[in-house]
């Protein structure tokens, strides 16, 4: 069955990187698997975050980088900056399809 027919709104794919947060995964893809995708999933960086997204993934998805932390908020604003980088223009967050503010501490 087609993904999309069975109302998949998305593709995933991973892992694109080594992570901590999952045993047993296969090998890392890295950036020539994610240019065939729609998001990178799995070691997710914001040292990463610009050959990932420079590699074709229109969309990532970062925990351990986050959840790992010692500061989450600094984490965070440091990934929200490198996607800023990235794409050219200030990210969106969105929750429940409507967007987040972006705080500053």
């Amino acid at each position: 069955m087609c993904a999309g027919a069975a109302g998949a709104t998305y593709l995933g794919v991973g892992p694109a990187y080594a992570t901590s947060t999952k045993a047993g995964l296969p090998a890392p893809i890295g950036t020539d698997g994610v240019g065939r995708v729609a998001r990178a999933i799995a070691g997710v960086t914001a040292d990463r975050l610009s050959e990932l997204l420079a590699a074709g993934a229109y969309g990532v998805a970062v925990i351990s980088a986050l959840s790992d932390a010692d500061d989450p908020f600094a984490a965070t604003e440091e990934v929200l900056r490198a996607i800023d980088e990235a794409v050219g223009a200030q990210v969106v967050v969105l929750k429940g399809g409507h967007p987040l503010p972006r705080r500053r501490r």
